[in-house]
């Protein structure tokens, strides 16, 4: 997933009429859930779930969020090349 992709999906959240609602965005690989987004729209942050360890980060702005989550796939993903190859 491309940066710009990431971006607009997290600019989406935070606009109406999706802001005012609870809307979470899963991020799934080969059917295994990583990452849950949302916008919380009370304290205007991106919060980010890692599922497999149900860990919690708050983001307040769309490029640092945006930035954590490429990062987290990016982790993810060498995370279980790793473990093929070895």
């Amino acid at each position: 997933m491309e940066i710009s992709q990431i971006k607009k999906l997290l600019e989406d959240l935070a606009c109406s009429p999706y802001m005012e609602s609870r809307v979470s965005h899963t991020l799934s690989h080969k059917d295994k859930q990583m990452l849950e987004i949302s916008y919380q729209g009370e304290n205007r942050t991106y919060q980010i779930v890692k599922i497999e360890n149900q860990s919690v980060e708050h983001y307040a702005d769309v490029n640092s969020a945006a930035l954590a989550i490429s990062t987290m796939i990016n982790h993810q993903l060498k995370t279980e090349y790793m473990n093929l190859i070895h």
